[in-house]
């Protein structure tokens, strides 16, 4: 009697226990199904949002080959001892070259140009590039390009010392539409800087990487690349859009070096100056981060040749944003250690419309690297500023204007629409130490609220 007992107490027991599992797990079905649903949606409105900004490319409209040559600019050669000239030419010739002299001379010299038909959505196009071997300093020079019959008219440049003083203007990005700002800012900064090494820019010239908008840059652009160098790194409005990103082929054919490696990761060397460029854009994975690290470190880009040189680094996207929700943790650990371990003094950067600047700190006392993110466009993005930043602007375009010494670093940050002095930061390098003087306290800081975004002040 007692064991019948126990087995139907026993029998009871797992019956009870089977019933509590089964329904803890049909809850915990219902739990998990929820969270899945929640999830994929989630996931889908945030696909639906953001499509546009992730696979969204516009139509590229047919165009025309070019008749004469047009979007000429002038850059170096990696070495720094010579001038290239790149340009476009519609038609198909088999006479390719520039003609050029030293302006007073009777001996003309010609060079022969490399060129890669390129073929897009809106038509096929030529962009042809030729070197200008060993420039002079201190020397006026005039050239002209011939493809077959078709001659350019002459242009002009001319060379400074770069083993003894460097002056260079860095602009952010530009992004105009028709008739947009830009063409006023370039002509102010011509006439206001008339000797000048170069121009730098750090990404997104164009708005997208369409023939329309590469004619509404060079609209801007073109009365002064004919004549004052060009060193450009790509922006991601320059990229395709899609799971892998493309950069426009005419870009480096414009911009980029196509006679080293990497067209888009290049460095070029003056006596007193180390410059490198290198694309930023489609890292997302990690391994993309890991792969840029290995290409970067093998190919030596942001290496200086020699101690005696300055040596700065031009990156589409920042390491330290204008903006705290856009910080990245695998740009940091990826490319800091790069910076530091290259002794770069400078690291100019822009993506987020905006302007912030930090110099960094060795035992309280202010040193290299300087990390400068800037904004020359006037599409503004609302930046929530990172307070860690020594100073910030949003709402306005600027531009620097920046001078370099064999021991001076001498940045001098600009308003674009007043050319007023905004920001100065002034480096100073002796054989003991580096001292960075910040004078950026003593001019006002501007955080205007763009024209876009003030229907959202209630919220701010």
């Amino acid at each position: 009697m007692y064991m019948q007992n126990l087995a139907f107490h026993t029998k009871n027991i797992y019956s009870h226990i089977n019933t509590h599992l089964t329904k803890e797990m049909k809850t915990a079905h219902k739990i998990i199904t929820a969270i899945a649903i929640i999830f994929t949606i989630s996931i889908g409105t945030v696909i639906i949002i953001r499509w546009n900004a992730w696979f969204g490319n516009p139509t590229e409209n047919t165009y025309e080959p070019s008749t004469n040559q047009d979007r000429i600019i002038l850059s170096f050669t990696p070495d720094g001892k010579s001038i290239s000239i790149s340009w476009r030419y519609g038609g198909n010739s088999t006479r390719n070259m520039v003609e050029y002299c030293e302006i007073h001379s009777h001996d003309t010299l010609t060079a022969n140009a490399q060129y890669a038909t390129i073929s897009t959505g809106g038509g096929v196009q030529n962009h042809y590039r030729a070197i200008l071997p060993h420039y002079t300093y201190n020397t006026s020079y005039a050239y002209r390009l011939i493809n077959d019959s078709t001659i350019s008219d002459w242009y002009t440049f001319n060379t400074g010392n770069p083993s003894q003083t460097i002056d260079f203007i860095l602009f952010g990005d530009i992004q105009d539409e028709a008739e947009g700002l830009s063409a006023q800012l370039f002509h102010d900064v011509a006439m206001r800087y008339p000797a000048i090494e170069f121009w730098a820019f750090v990404g997104d010239i164009a708005e997208r990487p369409t023939d329309y908008y590469w004619h509404v840059v060079f609209d801007a652009l073109q009365p002064y690349t004919s004549h004052i160098p060009i060193i450009a790194c790509p922006g991601n409005h320059e990229h395709k859009k899609g799971l892998k990103k493309e950069l426009d082929s005419r870009w480096s054919w414009m911009f980029g070096q196509p006679q080293s490696h990497n067209a888009t990761d290049f460095a070029i060397d003056m006596p007193l100056l180390h410059i490198a460029s290198i694309n930023t854009d489609g890292l997302f994975w990690p391994w993309d981060y890991l792969q840029k690290k290995r290409q970067l470190t093998k190919q030596h880009v942001l290496s200086a040749l020699s101690q005696n040189q300055w040596n700065v680094l031009l990156m589409h996207h920042p390491i330290y944003p204008g903006s705290i929700g856009r910080h990245n943790f695998m740009f940091k650990k990826t490319f800091n250690p790069l910076i530091e371990k290259n002794d770069i003094h400078l690291v100019l950067s822009g993506h987020d419309h905006s302007y912030a600047r930090r110099i960094s700190t060795n035992k309280q006392s202010k040193t290299a690297p300087i990390y400068l993110l800037t904004n020359s466009s006037s599409k503004y993005y609302l930046s929530n500023c990172d307070l860690e930043a020594d100073k910030v602007a949003c709402g306005i375009r600027l531009y620097s204007h920046i001078h370099i010494t064999s021991d001076t670093l001498h940045i001098n940050t600009y308003t674009a629409d007043t050319h007023q002095l905004y920001d100065e930061i002034i480096c100073i390098r002796t054989s003991e130490k580096m001292q960075v003087i910040d004078k950026g306290d003593k001019f006002k800081e501007q955080i205007v609220l763009p024209e876009r975004f003030k229907k959202l002040e209630f919220n701010l």
